[in-house]
């Protein structure tokens, strides 16, 4: 259980020797828990022992206990290490394909849609992909949860499905103006005309704490830590704004000065870096005039 990752293949050689005993040891250190009064240390510790427990069990065919750690919870550790081991340490990429089908809590399927990226094409050939590319088109155009749609986004990209998704996206896209008549009030994202994703976050009722703690080294005066509540509706951009998208702003606003990194930017998908303040409001001004956004409820 303690194993770094390049020893976890020979240990596990000699480990299957003993599948019969080792596999109930496996489901014991995945029920572990800690005191309240654990450190970040020993959370960090126990996070790792349980991936290589839950990597051992899915390898000897036993996945049962391992399933319900692809759940959403407060401490994603385990989950985000189960999800970036799995494939470097050679667990069959068939076994996620197929719980990929019967999993019912969306949270889970997020994560098993992520996980799935990890395996190499040497692992999961172009073959075998297939059927789950067109499984992942369909979640893509009608999956009304925003973190899922997301995630079969970055995956159908990965596989080179670019096309697929820029077909998807023309009839999708919508400008704000004729989004009711786009949406049934359950779906969590949307596209506007110039087809760029945008997540709904319902902050009517929620509170968080926003700023920064003292022990914090960039802390400064101005970022005490407080309670806010938003209190409305809002919608973000699931990616930063592109090169391109700002360069279709730039046209049309030539006065605009061209101030982006060009070292660090070089392709038409790079994020737009390093605007003013004054160009990004300017940029989003516009944007709401694009979308058919009545100038009283622009935001700058």
């Amino acid at each position: 259980m303690d194993g770094e990752q390049f020893q976890f293949g020979a240990l596990f050689d000699k480990l299957a020797q003993h599948k019969h005993e080792a596999i109930p040891l496996a489901r014991a250190e995945l029920a572990r828990h800690l005191p309240e009064s654990a450190d970040e240390n020993q959370k960090e510790a126990l996070a790792k022992r349980q991936t290589n427990a839950a990597v051992t069990l899915l390898k000897f065919g036993a996945p049962d206990d391992v399933w319900p750690l692809f759940k959403f919870t407060p401490d994603p550790r385990v989950r985000s290490y189960v999800t970036h081991w799995v494939g470097p340490l050679g667990v069959d990429p068939l076994s996620f394909v197929q719980r990929l089908d019967v999993e019912p809590d969306v949270t889970a399927r997020r994560a098993l849609v992520l996980t799935l990226g990890q395996f190499s094409e040497a692992q999961l050939p172009a073959s075998q992909r297939q059927t789950v590319i067109g499984k992942l088109l369909e979640v893509y155009e009608h999956e009304p949860d925003a973190g899922l749609h997301a995630a079969a986004e970055w995956l159908l990209r990965k596989w080179q499905q670019g096309p697929r998704i820029e077909a998807l996206l023309e009839q999708l896209k919508s400008d704000e103006k004729h989004l009711p008549a786009r949406t049934d009030g359950k779906r969590q994202w949307y596209v506007n005309s110039h087809k760029m994703t945008f997540m709904l976050v319902d902050a009517r009722q929620d509170w968080f704490l926003m700023g920064a703690p003292e022990s914090d080294p960039d802390h400064i005066l101005d970022e005490a830590p407080h309670r806010v509540h938003i209190g409305r509706r809002l919608a973000v951009a699931a990616c930063e704004v592109t090169k391109s998208e700002f360069d279709r702003f730039r046209k049309a606003r030539p006065h605009v000065p061209d101030m982006s990194l060009k070292a660090y930017g070089k392709t038409d998908d790079s994020p737009q870096l390093a605007p003013s303040w004054y160009e990004a409001a300017e940029y989003c001004n516009w944007l709401s005039e694009q979308e058919g956004i009545p100038k009283a409820q622009w935001c700058y």
